[in-house]
């Protein structure tokens, strides 16, 4: 992804296209889902609560925690 991320210039669109074709072909069925998903915006990559707010280090189902950030 970091490397699709950095390809610039003349041909980056056929770069793109070769590394995403080179990702898929390498992926299984539900990796190729999650990938395309994450490439159309479908899905969110990270933690699902924003900063300063921390998953809790308690049991699971526990609240999260403000670590003391602003």
């Amino acid at each position: 992804m970091a490397e699709l991320a950095a390809v610039s210039g003349a041909g980056a669109r056929g770069e793109r296209i070769r590394l995403v074709r080179a990702l898929l072909a390498a992926a299984t069925r539900d990796e190729q889902d999650l990938l395309l998903r994450l490439l159309a915006g479908e899905v969110r990559q990270g933690p699902s609560t924003p900063w300063p707010w921390r998953a809790s280090p308690g049991p699971p189902g526990s609240p999260p925690q403000n670590c003391g950030a602003p």
